[in-house]
Parts: C-alpha cells; structure tokens; sequence
C-alpha cells in the first residue's frame, strides 16, 4: 500500500508508525508543494504496479462498495482500456452544491454536455501505469489524464448506486454526523 501524504503529513506518518498495521506501507511525502491527484501519482509512480487502484480520502468508504469495486475491477479487465472510474448520479450526493463531472454512456466517460453533467467522480479509480508515460509537468490535475482518455474512448465509468457522502468542508463533515 502507497499512501500519498502532504497536509499534516507528520501527523499521518505517526499515527500510521504507532498504530502498526499488519500491512506494508509505502508514505509518499510531497513535502514542498501540493502535486494535485495527477501529480501525486506520478511522483509515486516508481512503486506502483502496472495497473494500480487510487483511492481519494475524502470520501466515506464504507463495506457496501465492494461490490461496485469488484464489478469496476472486471469491467476494466474485460474492456482492456486505460482507466476506469466509479461515478454517481449528482442526485445521490449528500453534499448538493457538487456539480456534474461527466456524463455516461455505454460505459464510457463524456463531457459533451458541458452545461448539464450528470455524474461525480467518487475518487475511486482503477488505472494504467501507461497513461503517465509522456507527462512531463510535476503538478497536475488527474482531469488532464482523463480529458486525454475521453479523447480516444479509453475512460471507463461505472455508476455508483451508494449515497455518495464526500466530505469537502467542515461544515459537510459536522453535518455528516458519522459515528
């Protein structure tokens, strides 16, 4: 396991260290400058394997997704294309000031309709080493990776059928109210 650290990134790495997980664990620090999700990556690029899972914290993850993980992951492996990702209809959002990120259809991902997207990425993504091969900037935007997928057809999407709880602001957090 890779974990991508830079906002409190001491405080992290010590809870990781004294919690002693019976897993190895990989820190990344991204030290100096946030990368954004693009960047990230690619600076841990080195310790992935060919096709990795990235996972974005700020999410409430809970059991229910397995199911949706493990249809994801044979999707992607049946359609040999370059990335998936898993999305939610805007209307199952918890948080409603989220817009549309993408539409889909046939499982590919689109943003043809720019003004009325219906659908959110979860921060969930199953995705090939390749795609990072010829970027040569240190911060960027994973969108950059995908505007590139959606291109060529590559970008699949999987819809999410969970209430989507993401926990963007304070304020969304104390309204959770998670236990």
């Amino acid at each position: 396991m890779i974990i991508n650290v830079h906002y409190l990134s001491d405080k992290i790495i010590d809870y990781i260290n004294n919690k002693k997980f019976n897993l190895n664990i990989t820190i990344v620090n991204e030290n100096e400058k946030i990368l954004d999700t693009g960047g990230g990556i690619l600076n841990a690029i080195n310790y992935f394997d060919e096709t990795f899972l990235c996972i974005n914290p700020d999410t409430v993850w809970n059991d229910s997704y397995l199911n949706e993980l493990n249809q994801m992951e044979n999707k992607f492996f049946l359609s040999k294309k370059k990335c998936s990702i898993l999305l939610v209809n805007k209307e199952k959002s918890f948080d409603k000031s989220l817009k549309g990120d993408f539409d889909l259809k046939n499982n590919l991902v689109n943003r043809k309709n720019k003004n009325n997207l219906k659908y959110i990425y979860t921060g969930l993504q199953i995705i090939r080493r390749e795609v990072f091969a010829d970027i040569d900037k240190k911060i960027f935007s994973i969108n950059m990776i995908w505007d590139k997928l959606i291109e060529k057809n590559e970008l699949l999407g999987i819809e999410s059928n969970i209430n989507f709880l993401h926990v963007s602001t304070l304020e969304i957090y104390k309204s959770l109210n998670i236990k």
